[in-house]
Parts: structure tokens; sequence; C-alpha cells
């Protein structure tokens, strides 16, 4: 009655003990793990009963144990209160204190007070990944798990220590390497979609004609080349022209007169002049053929006489004349050639 006292005892104080949770900062998942630094935790429970549980335990510093390991996964493993916390007795509550285990002999009872008999206990095992189990020979306080690989814990009932079971799990899983996730790129500030240019309404008045002198030309001012208008050819001289006679001087239109006094006049009386007046010819027009005075005789005029005309018609009309006498000697020159 003691023993069995002091075996609840000694179970409840390491059951205590043994759920104190870890330091670390650990996360579990169910599932074997993706990486190469995580641990995969495999129980299996053998001739217990039960299905085969797996766990990914992340987090574990360097230096964890498989003690350590057990905590993560949340399957709360208690020790013996003989051998301490190391030695595993009851994993996830299996076997539990009122729980027959068959051994040859008889039932067993586990109280996790004394070290369980080789007949009925939890053997512990490590793995790297894609390797092999190997037997632990020491407890979960004194193995080091290995980053990314596996521990392994699988009831052995009523085996030698040649014949305990390994975990049924195969001690390997995929690693997936994740890709670093790209920094995003800062925002980039966009650009002010352009405004619509205001409509221009130019105005007729104000449109700029084209500088070009082509297009300024216009129809009335251009002419053909064809059309351009050459000089005027020189008149050829007449065939049968007369030798012309050397031309006499001309006096000026302005009628020349000469005043001398009247031998005839009364001395009482007043003075007559005679006035005499030649017809002017162009300088540039040929001489005529014959004696000049034929054509146009000087007109003598007695200025201040008796006869009762004043001298200052008498000149009028002797200039009259002149100049009348000046054109038919021109025209007939010009029919005469």
């Amino acid at each position: 009655m003691r023993r069995l006292a002091a075996s609840v005892l000694g179970g409840l104080l390491l059951t205590a003990l043994s759920t104190v949770p870890s330091e670390a900062a650990t996360s579990v998942t169910t599932g074997h793990c993706t990486d190469d630094t995580s641990v995969t935790v495999v129980v299996d429970f053998q001739e217990l009963g039960g299905s085969t549980v797996v766990k990914c335990v992340s987090g574990l510093p360097a230096g964890s144990t498989g003690y350590d390991a057990l905590l993560g996964a949340g399957l709360n493993p208690t020790g013996t209160l003989h051998d301490g916390p190391g030695f595993v007795c009851r994993l996830a509550g299996r076997p539990s204190a009122t729980e027959d285990i068959p051994v040859d002999g008889g039932t067993y009872r586990e109280d996790c007070v004394q070290t369980p008999p080789k007949s009925a206990f939890w053997s512990y095992w490590q793995a790297p990944n894609g390797g092999s189990w190997s037997f632990s020979n020491l407890g979960a306080t004194g193995r080091e798990v290995i980053p990314g690989g596996y521990e392994g814990w699988s009831f052995s009932l009523n085996n030698e220590a040649t014949s305990n079971p390994a975990p049924r799990v195969q001690p390997s899983h995929t690693v997936v390497k994740e890709e670093p996730t790209p920094t995003p790129a800062p925002p980039t500030k966009q650009p002010a979609p352009p405004s619509a240019p205001a409509p221009v309404t130019s105005s007729p008045a104000t449109t700029k004609q084209p500088s070009s002198s082509a297009a300024s030309t216009t129809p009335a001012t251009r002419r053909p080349a064809s059309a351009t208008p050459s000089a005027s050819p020189t008149p050829a001289p007449p065939t049968h022209s007369p030798t012309p006679e050397p031309t006499p001087s001309v006096a000026s239109p302005t009628p020349s007169a000469s005043a001398r006094p009247s031998e005839a006049a009364s001395e009482s009386g007043p003075a007559s002049y005679t006035v005499s007046v030649t017809p002017s010819e162009r300088a540039d027009s040929p001489e005529p053929e014959g004696d000049a005075s034929a054509v146009a005789p000087p007109v003598t005029a007695e200025v201040g006489s008796d006869s009762g005309v004043p001298a200052g018609t008498l000149a009028g009309v002797g200039a009259v004349g002149a100049a009348a006498l000046a054109g038919a000697f021109v025209w007939w020159r010009r029919r005469e050639g």
C-alpha cells in the first residue's frame, strides 16, 4: 500500500515537472516538416493501439534535446520518479496508470515510479532526413536533435533488445526551398495625365498668309515669259530719203521784233515801228527743200502807224500766224517723207 501511494505521488510530481513549458519560442504543425531546420517528431503506439502521431516542430534553438522536441510537439512526456524525466514512461497519456498491459507472466500497470520493464517501455530513435532509424541507448535529455531530421518513439512490448521495433514511418521528406521575397520597389510618382489643349479659333482676319512668293503671286500679276514686252523696234529709215539741206538757225518761238523809227513818221506824231515775225521750226526738223522764205515769208507790220491798229494786236496776230505756218510746214514735211 505504501509503495502504491509513493508511486502515485512520484508520478504526479514527475508529470508536473515534465509539463513545464520550454522557454524556446517554438511552433508545431501536423505532418512532416518541409525544410532542413525543423524537427519531425514521430510517436508510434504499436501494440498499445491507436494512430501514429507525426508533428513538425519549428523554432528549436541550437543544442535542443529530444526532450525539448517532445515538449515542443505538445506530447506531454513523463519521466520516472526513479530515473528522472530523461527516462520517458508515458507519452500523450499512454500507457495510463490504470491501463493493464499484457506482459509475459501476467499484466503490468505503468505508475512511472520505477524504471519500466524491458518487456514494456518506450524506445527512443533518431534519423536524419532521408536516412534510417537508429536506436538510442541514452535518454531523451542526453541527445540533441538533428536539424531537419527525425525524433522517433516506438512502444516495445514483449521484445528483446535486438528486436525492438523502430517507428513505422519513413524518415524522409522533400525540402522546399522558399524563394526570397523580393523587396517591393518604392512607388513611383505617376505623371499627371496631359490636359487637353484648348481649341484655338483662328479668325480669317488674323490668319497668317503663307510667305511663299509663289503663293502670294496672283494670276493678275503673273505674266508668262512670252508676254513680256520687248524693246520697241527702231523704225527703219525711208528707202528714198532726200538729202537734207543745211539747217538754218531757227529763232525761238518768241517772235523777234525789230523796232526802228519809221522814216515816214512825223516828228510830232507817234513813233512807228516795223515788226518782223519769222515762224519758228523744230530744231530736229529737216531743212525744207527750196527757199524757206517761199513757204513762210516774214510778216512785217508797221507799229504805231496811222493805220489805227494797236501794236499789241498786230504782234498777237503775227505770233498766231507764225505758229500756224510752222504747223503747216511740219505737216508738209511728214507727208513728203
